[in-house]
């Protein structure tokens, strides 16, 4: 897709990990051999998603490198970074912010209980294509919520610095939310009224501003940080 260029995609998780009981005693002996990197690997290769040296055809990306802050204090930590090339990835197909989550979520998943505070991505918007026909799909999965749920979130842009640009992406992000999701600016942050909040529906989001970024010409490069 990058004509050989790096393409990193870089996706940061904020929020309490609490590991299973059997696998805490194990991190504070230092005993606990698997940690994001080795489990992002493995979640990874069980879908095909990324080559690791198999010689995979139509692979979603390469795998950097991954880790997490696991210290158990209850204190919001980044319990999980990951980063890939998407450069290589094959031609039409999306910056692969939802099946990276779903990596992320399993790995966090396997390892213990946890919930989200923000979401952080440096996403390379001019890798992404027109992804309005696939986020009508996401739509409908998303209005699924319970109606009467609410979760306001704030969503920080770095490319946005003033209004102008704010309701130029809030438009293109209405016009891709469906009923699930409703969309505002405050001038420079994103304002965003979910049905509910998780990792899920957070990187729904960002998928949303990051087609709304594209069509909207606003930076070859985006820091977008999603949070409640």
């Amino acid at each position: 897709m990058s004509d050989g260029f790096p393409a990193p995609l870089v996706m940061r998780v904020h929020g309490r990990l609490t590991l299973h009981t059997w696998l805490a005693a194990a991190h504070r002996a230092g005993r606990l051999e698997e940690d994001l990197f080795s489990l992002a690997v493995a979640r990874t290769t069980a879908y095909g998603w990324a080559d690791f040296g198999h010689g995979l055809a139509g692979t979603r990306w390469g795998h950097n490198d991954a880790g997490g802050d696991w210290t158990q204090d209850g204190e919001v930590r980044e319990i999980a970074w990951i980063q890939v090339d998407c450069a290589e990835a094959p031609a039409g197909q999306r910056v692969p912010l939802t099946p990276l989550g779903r990596v992320v979520a399993e790995c966090l998943s396997r390892v213990g209980t946890f919930d989200v505070h923000a979401v952080e991505v440096s996403v390379p918007v001019h890798e992404a294509v027109d992804a309005r026909r696939d986020l009508a799909y996401a739509a409908t999965w998303a209005d699924l919520a319970d109606p009467a749920g609410r979760a306001e979130c704030t969503v920080s842009v770095d490319t946005i610095a003033d209004p102008a640009p704010a309701a130029t992406v809030v438009e293109a992000c209405r016009a891709r939310a469906g009923e699930a999701a409703r969309f505002d600016h405050d001038g420079t942050r994103l304002l965003c009224r979910l049905r509910e909040w998780s990792l899920d529906a957070a990187i729904w989001v960002l998928e949303i501003v990051t087609d709304a970024l594209r069509v909207s010409g606003l930076g070859t490069r985006a820091q977008v940080r999603i949070e409640v």
